[in-house]
């Protein structure tokens, strides 16, 4: 959850930047531990690294139209990129677009045992730029997504609470009434409601993501499997919500 979490956070930044509503030297200190680093065989990475800065401020002045997919096994998300950078997607849990200068962002895939840690910690995220861009199809709307959300929320509460966490009911409790779930900072001029829809969708797959990585061991894997796969829908409209969160506002071009 602290990739997706770190994920929706970039974006949110850099949409804000293209917005013009924040500043580059903001950006990056809102991101201090974030490196860009070109996709290329060349060894030299430090020679490949991308500024945060920099491109925080070519798209302020470019006005770049910026998306989010969060890509999953079986639900790659409303694009169609190649399949190298879709399988990179995948695996990393999705990836921001971004028009002008036409990128695909993607974390990058970490050393087994590096353990994730809020972004803005010690942890350095680093994120793999490909210099091509994708269209993001069918996105669906703020309000909408928020609706679909809340009301699979109520239907499933009881389900949330009957997972089988390390922690029990109280994890889930207090999970969803985190104020947020590892995001670090809201951009200043982000409205209102889509800070709270994005802390709301983190949490409810935070639940999800904990009932599958740390299950507490008082019921078979096979029932703990079955109440997952009723919750889909739910951790469904989770992901839309988020990609919700930064596609909802077509921003403008000059």
């Amino acid at each position: 959850m602290d990739d997706l979490a770190a994920l929706i956070t970039v974006a949110r930044w850099l949409k804000a930047s293209a917005d013009q509503s924040v500043s580059p030297d903001e950006v990056v200190d809102a991101l201090p531990l974030v490196d860009l680093v070109r996709n290329t065989t060349d060894d030299d990475s430090d020679g490949n690294r991308e500024s945060v800065a920099l491109l925080a401020a070519r798209m302020a002045q470019q006005r770049s139209l910026v998306r989010l997919v969060v890509a999953t096994p079986g639900q790659p998300g409303p694009w169609a990129p190649s399949r190298e950078i879709l399988m990179q997607a995948i695996a990393a849990g999705g990836a921001i677009i971004v028009d002008s200068p036409s990128l695909i962002l993607i974390p990058a895939p970490r050393e087994r045992g590096d353990e994730p840690a809020a972004l803005g910690q010690k942890f350095r995220w680093q994120f793999v730029a490909h210099s091509v861009t994708a269209e993001v199809r069918g996105v669906t709307d703020l309000s909408t997504s928020r609706r679909q959300l809340m009301r699979l929320l109520r239907e499933s509460a009881e389900m949330l609470t009957q997972l089988d966490i390390a922690g029990g009911r109280d994890r889930v409790d207090a999970t969803l009434h985190l104020h947020a779930a590892g995001v670090v900072l809201d951009p200043p001029a982000e409205r209102p409601e889509v800070s709270e829809l994005v802390a709301l969708a983190l949490r409810v797959l935070a639940i999800i993501d904990a009932a599958r990585n740390d299950p507490g061991g008082a019921v078979g894997g096979s029932a703990q499997r079955l109440r997952l796969d009723a919750l889909a829908p739910l951790a469904g409209a989770a992901r839309e919500a988020l990609m919700a969160c930064i596609n909802d506002e077509v921003q403008p071009h000059h």
